[in-house]
């Protein structure tokens, strides 16, 4: 029962090479914020394994992980997960559920670097038909269906539309670059307007 000890092992911040610098006060540089998660793990020795060799180990571990907010958490623990199974002299290594009494088994702090990315939803697939010359609420049209994907993604901020109703052809529909929402671009055939005998 003595043996369930607990070990902090603290882990650096850096982001990789490819990561936005992690912003200090900036709201609007939040896209790649990274944060510390802490997971409590138990640790499970090998037979022939030394504690104290294993908790050396971990703490030189550098444990990343990323993906949505909504998932930091689950991720985080499971990239904690795979890092000390990873180590050697390790049996098992689980999110806490200490035996107490099992002198194998010892009680792990982890922390990981957690990067927070948008998942973005892919307009690509969106069709817009039945456009012809001279209609109007083109951008209420393609505002309708993106927010159908993305409801908070708006047009200059998230997307931008290039072309008009004026004459025949193509309307293009592009995700911006730096839209924390959405992704793809799509296009819209505009065709030639119906000629009928009515009047105006």
């Amino acid at each position: 029962m003595k043996k369930l000890l607990g070990l902090l092992a603290a882990f650096g911040l850096t982001a990789s090479a490819g990561s936005a610098v992690v912003a200090c006060g900036d709201p609007k540089t939040d896209e790649n914020k990274v944060d510390a998660v802490e997971v409590v793990l138990t640790v499970t020795l090998k037979a022939d394994a030394k504690q104290a060799d294993v908790e050396a180990a971990i703490a030189k571990l550098d444990v990343k992980a990323e993906g949505p907010k909504e998932e930091k958490q689950t991720l985080s623990e499971k990239a904690a997960v795979e890092a000390v199974k990873a180590v050697e002299g390790v049996e098992e290594a689980v999110v806490k559920t200490a035996k107490d009494g099992e002198a194998t088994t010892f009680e792990s702090k982890v922390k990981v670097s957690f990067t927070e990315k948008a998942v973005l939803v892919d307009i690509t697939g969106i069709v817009i038909d039945g456009v012809k010359v001279g209609d109007e609420g083109i951008e209420e049209k393609v505002q309708t269906e993106i927010a159908k994907l993305a409801k908070d993604a708006k047009k200059d901020t998230d997307y931008t539309i290039t072309g008009d109703t004026k004459a025949e052809g193509k309307i293009k529909v592009e995700a911006k670059k730096d839209s924390k929402l959405i992704k793809g671009e799509f296009e819209i055939t505009v065709a030639a307007a119906d000629v009928d005998g009515g009047g105006e």
